[in-house]
């Protein structure tokens, strides 16, 4: 917390508020009506009027305040005096370094807003200051600052009045003046107040409030104030009113609706105080500032909002709808997977359990998967064999390349349903094993093919079979000689060559044992 220094001249200033002899004196109306509209035009909950002696500040008159003084160490109008010709304004007292730790912010009254108007001598010595107070951070407007240095003017000349009671005539000017510039104040100000009695009669109402409803001062003046109020409303404010009345200490706010002259409505943010004792009665006063731009932005973002928030429910009920096409998918696609890796564990299982051996061929890559049974056919380890075509084509006999090559053209220009074909592949121990293999392309959109897969079979069994079965069937069973059968299988052929080709001819010679 910074404490204030004493300002220039500070022995010849105590010598002016000494003059004065207002320390420590009973509370005068002039000065309690003063600061009581400070508060109401600024919006405050505390007003003073604040003297600053060598000691203390001491309040000559206070709104919303109980304690009459305090140590000039910890007073704001301390600072405010070091600049008689300016306002001193204290938007957020904790964020203040001068005030931050002063015992009247961190505790009661708990002080966050300060303004004071130094109260400034004919001499231009500050003696203290009027000033409003609030427990929130804030701002005033330029109509409050310029109000509060009027009304400021208006304490000093109240102070000027009171130490030259002697001289009554200057006494009444300076108060006629005083009357006059009030008045200016309350008429002229772009703001709507009403003074109202405890019967809710309007006791008075400034020029800009009754033009602003579309009526003149003299038809407002001794109506109800319900009068102006829109019907839906009554009820609402008088309750309202009721309250305050029942608290007068305490300032109350609410927003409600008046009606024109014209019948069209006037939104407004009414702020009211009690104010005791002014002539012969308590009255009310109403300060009251047209929201009616805010009330219609306020219509126009609902709207907008409401349609927004259909809107986001419509869409909500979309995406509501996918997502639950989407759990639906989720779960088909997770059956589906679990169906297809049982069918691949079926698969494995079945190539695993196979005799036959497997190919996979990729024509654009030219690819060719080849399982471990397939190369187990001839002899080799699963590292021993390639993954492209000429690992099986280098293993064919050479007397059935040729045919195997076309018997695999021929299919995979779709001549054929399928690839079958019986042919010798090289063993690893040197020997050529009888293979039958079986294949079918699979195709595009345009019948071309693109991948063929198929299957390998050892036949050498039986072929060897086959071949001693047709050797037993031609030759005799006790020489090995050929036999008649033989003979005449021979013969059938030359006869059909001869019948395709007509320039050939042959002969018999046919000697039958005896």
């Amino acid at each position: 917390m910074n404490i204030s220094p004493p300002p220039a001249h500070e022995v010849n200033r105590l010598k002016a508020l000494e003059s004065y002899k207002i320390l420590n004196t009973d509370a005068e109306q002039a000065f309690d009506d003063l600061t009581a509209l400070a508060a109401y035009i600024c919006g405050t909950p505390i007003a003073l009027v604040s003297l600053v002696d060598a000691h203390q500040q001491w309040f000559k008159s206070k709104v919303g305040l109980e304690v009459t003084e305090t140590s000039r160490e910890l007073a704001f109008c301390a600072h405010a005096i070091q600049q008689p010709d300016e306002l001193l304004i204290v938007p957020d007292a904790l964020e203040d370094e001068r005030f931050a730790t002063n015992p009247l912010v961190t505790s009661d009254p708990n002080i966050r807003f300060y303004a004071g108007s130094p109260l400034v001598t004919p001499e231009g010595y500050p003696i203290g200051t009027l000033c409003v107070i609030d427990r929130i951070p804030r701002q005033l407007t330029l109509q409050q600052i310029e109000a509060l240095q009027a009304l400021s003017c208006q304490v000093m000349a109240q102070l000027d009045l009171r130490l030259n009671l002697s001289n009554v005539d200057q006494a009444n000017k300076a108060l006629r003046q005083s009357e006059e510039r009030y008045r200016t104040l309350y008429e002229d100000t772009p703001s709507m107040y009403f003074t109202v009695s405890r019967e809710a009669k309007i006791i008075s109402v400034n020029r800009f409030g009754a033009e602003k409803l579309g009526y003149t001062v003299e038809e407002l003046v001794g109506k109800p104030g319900l009068n102006i109020i829109h019907e839906d409303d009554k009820k609402f404010v008088l309750d309202k009113f009721i309250q305050h009345l029942q608290n007068p200490t305490q300032m109350a706010h609410w927003e409600s609706r008046k009606v024109r002259k014209d019948g069209s409505i006037l939104w407004v943010k009414e702020n009211i105080r009690t104010v005791q004792n002014v002539g012969s009665e308590t009255v009310i006063m109403f300060a009251c500032e047209d929201i009616s731009e805010r009330k219609i932005a306020e219509v126009a973002l609902q709207k907008v909002k409401d349609e927004l928030e259909l809107k986001v429910e419509e869409r909500t009920g979309e995406l509501r709808k996918i997502n639950e096409q989407l759990c639906s998918e989720i779960i088909e696609r997770q059956q589906t997977e679990a169906a297809l890796k049982e069918s691949k564990e079926r698969y494995a299982l079945a190539v695993r359990g196979a005799k036959d051996g497997l190919w996979d061929w990729k024509l654009k890559t030219n690819e060719v998967y080849f399982s471990e049974r397939w190369k187990s056919l001839i002899g080799k380890e699963k590292s021993e064999i390639g993954n492209n075509l000429d690992e099986w084509f280098k293993h064919i006999h050479s007397e059935d390349i040729e045919r195997v090559k076309l018997e695999l053209g021929t299919h995979l220009e779709d001549l054929t349903p399928h690839f079958e074909c019986e042919y010798r592949m090289l063993h690893k121990d040197g020997t050529y094993r009888w293979i039958l293999s079986r294949g079918l392309a699979v195709r595009d959109a345009t019948g071309i093919a693109f991948r063929m897969a198929g299957s390998q079979t050892d036949i050498t069994e039986r072929k060897l079979a086959e071949e001693q079965l047709l050797h037993d069937a031609f030759h005799d069973a006790l020489t090995g000689l050929p036999n008649r059968a033989l003979f005449m299988d021979r013969l059938g052929h030359a006869a059909e060559r001869v019948k395709r080709h007509e320039d050939s001819v042959f002969a018999v010679l046919f000697i039958e044992p005896i």
